[in-house]
């Protein structure tokens, strides 16, 4: 019964401010549509291709699933990693430590959207990027274990052949599909979360950015660039709770923890806005 407490809370703000409900949504909407969905459909459906036929098989699992994701963005790493586990090529504890660095914002929303487009800089954009990656690899090395959990080579060379690849490329783009709609769903309930929000609590708003990345980097960005930069970064990074529900959705069906992701992103967030924080120099 707590449990529906909330959500029945959330439903009655609503239907009091509809008007602040429907704006919220739409800007999420808008904001899924003109910025995520095309920089990170493509890429999806092309890695989750290669994922399927063989990439990333048997000890070539990290290195496959780290740059999968980076290219991917949020939460195309935490995918790559459920089909890897769904096909039982990861056991579960190497499916945790790949979820600790492997799921990452990609470089066209770090360099396009927060670099060029709300700092004005795409040099700061590629400064973010690279100090988020570099704070991803440490995290593999702060969480990783001499004993990360066996690998199963599984030989699927026999079933790929009998599979038409227009069939397999069919089956990608319906998965890659259901994810963007899933990432789209959660960004406009947080969008409506932090509209709500900011109507009823105006002097909230920076904790409200710790709800969805692109609206608390919007507002981060108006911060002096010593400290707007590597707060930027941290919350990249980190990835925010909209990112967080997006990644346990898709990782729904695993032995997946979504406690200890968290405390991986927020290592990371911490981890990268302070290689920011040591250059200085934007």
């Amino acid at each position: 019964m707590q449990k529906i407490i909330p959500v029945l809370l959330l439903a009655l703000l609503m239907l009091v401010f509809p008007g602040v409900t429907l704006s919220g949504a739409r800007e999420g909407l808008l904001l899924w549509y003109q910025n995520v969905l095309p920089a990170q459909f493509p890429f999806m459906v092309c890695i989750l291709f290669a994922m399927k036929n063989g990439l990333g098989q048997g000890g070539a699992s990290g290195p496959a699933v780290f740059l999968s994701g980076m290219l991917a963005g949020y939460p195309g790493g935490a995918k790559m990693v459920e089909v890897l586990y769904r096909q039982g090529r990861i056991s579960a504890s190497r499916l945790q430590w790949l979820m600790s660095f492997c799921n990452n914002s990609g470089p066209l929303f770090v360099v396009g959207t927060v670099g060029v487009g709300m700092f004005n800089s795409a040099v700061i954009g590629y400064k973010i990027l690279i100090a988020h990656l570099l704070a991803a690899l440490g995290c593999a090395v702060i969480f990783g274990r001499k004993n990360r959990g066996e690998i199963f080579p599984i030989i699927i060379e026999e079933k790929r052949q009998r599979r038409a690849m227009g069939a397999v490329l069919g089956e990608c783009v319906s998965e890659a599909a259901s994810v963007m709609v899933t990432v789209g769903g959660f960004m406009m309930l947080y969008c409506v979360l932090i509209r709500l929000g900011t109507y009823l609590w105006p002097g909230g708003e920076y904790f409200y950015g710790l709800l969805e990345m692109t609206n608390g980097v919007a507002l981060i960005k108006e911060l002096p660039l010593e400290w707007a930069v590597p707060l930027a970064g941290a919350l990249v990074s980190m990835g925010g709770f909209a990112v967080y529900s997006q990644t346990c959705a898709v990782l729904q069906n695993t032995s997946f923890s979504g406690g200890r992701y968290l405390l991986a992103k927020c290592v990371q967030g911490a981890l990268c806005g302070l290689l920011l924080w040591l250059i200085k120099d934007f």
